[in-house]
């Protein structure tokens, strides 16, 4: 969590970020780290606050061990993209033909009832 420090010392501090993920495991790496999602306030976006995130992040993920950080980000939102990049992240959408996939909850349900093909 990004805080603004409170003005008022006896206050809590106003979020201005977050960065939630969780820690798994992947057959082809081992223990890994998810980033689930990352978000600044957009007032205080080009400030470092989202770097700062990310950043913590990977020292949680090295100080438990984990070979990397997986996540993903949509096409249309090109600035945080560029951002992962320009930090060393690898784009492995084409390099690695790994797709993003999801089931909505409409897709959930007939999963569940045994109506999707097999």
């Amino acid at each position: 969590m990004a805080e603004l420090p409170p003005e008022n010392p006896s206050k809590p501090g106003r979020p201005i970020g977050y960065a939630l993920y969780y820690k798994g495991y992947c057959v082809n790496h081992g223990k890994m780290v998810y980033l689930e999602n990352i978000y600044v306030v957009p007032e205080f976006r080009n400030k470092g606050i989202g770097k700062q995130l990310l950043v913590k992040v990977a020292e949680v993920a090295l100080a438990a061990g984990c070979t990397g950080m997986k996540f993903s980000t949509m096409e249309s939102n090109q600035r945080a993209k560029k951002l992962y990049l320009r930090l060393g992240a690898q784009d492995t959408t084409e390099s690695l033909d790994w797709h993003c996939m999801e089931f909505n909850k409409e897709g959930l349900q007939k999963l569940v009832q045994g109506r999707q093909a097999s």
